[in-house]
């Protein structure tokens, strides 16, 4: 024999009011209220993906969290944005220089790479 579980939700609170235009919502998608409530209830319930049984590499978890809270404070503008550098960047004239000196320095014979 089943229980049966009765209650109200009013429209003048507004969790309530959400929670209504939820139900009538996934209702309307073909799901019956019964079903509805059950896995809400289920997934209330559920530990999630920090338990241990789930959760075989705890360690990914803790530096995803950490990404994403970096990538939220950046979209939000707690931390600046530092440009990338170029991958080949004009050498200075002190390196050109140095490269100079050191291929006249070089014995005959020798290729300085």
């Amino acid at each position: 024999m089943s229980d049966v579980i009765s209650f109200r939700l009013s429209k003048d609170n507004p969790r309530e009011a959400q929670a209504l235009e939820i139900l009538e919502a996934w209702c309307s998608n073909g799901y019956s209220v019964r079903y509805i409530i059950t896995d809400a209830l289920l997934k209330l319930n559920d530990p999630g993906p920090e338990s241990k049984e789930d959760n075989p590499i705890p360690e990914l978890n803790a530096v995803l969290n950490r990404v994403n809270k970096l990538l939220e404070q950046i979209g939000n503008g707690g931390y600046p944005l530092i440009p990338r550098r170029n991958d080949n960047p004009e050498q200075s004239s002190l390196a050109v220089n140095f490269v100079a000196s050191i291929k006249k320095a070089v014995k005959p014979g020798l290729k300085p790479d």
